[in-house]
């Protein structure tokens, strides 16, 4: 979820030549990102910090909700620690700074995602 173009554009190529095969959905609104999470099933969900003009916190609730239990990350221009604590109380599994650090380190936070997803499924699977 990001109503940044370029932004998305970058993190799409970056997630897809790190992480590939992957497949990624973007969007630039939160009401097309609800019509997705109603359509398809997602390992990690990243978003914005803002969405034109619209800070996520505003948000978060109904994203949550129709991520039904997905982690949700967001990805911010600028931190504020504020809104980052409000954002993990209400569920949200991480809040980082965009930075060019943040990028680097993005394949290896959704591999740790995509991971404990991957054993919680095996263990349900095991104990089902």
């Amino acid at each position: 979820l990001e109503d940044n173009p370029h932004h998305a554009e970058l993190i799409t190529e970056f997630l897809d030549e790190y992480l590939a095969p992957v497949v990624i959905h973007a969007t630039d609104t939160i009401r097309a990102a609800l019509n997705l999470l109603v359509r398809h099933h997602y390992d990690v969900i990243l978003s914005d910090g803002v969405i034109h003009k619209r800070p996520i916190l505003a948000d978060a609730k109904r994203l949550l909700k129709a991520a039904g239990g997905t982690p949700v990350i967001v990805i911010t221009g600028s931190g504020d620690e504020r809104t980052a604590a409000e954002l993990t109380r209400l569920g949200i599994a991480q809040y980082l700074v965009k930075t060019r650090e943040t990028l680097e380190l993005l394949p290896f936070i959704l591999r740790r995602y995509g991971q404990r997803l991957s054993i919680g499924k095996k263990y349900l699977q095991k104990n089902s």
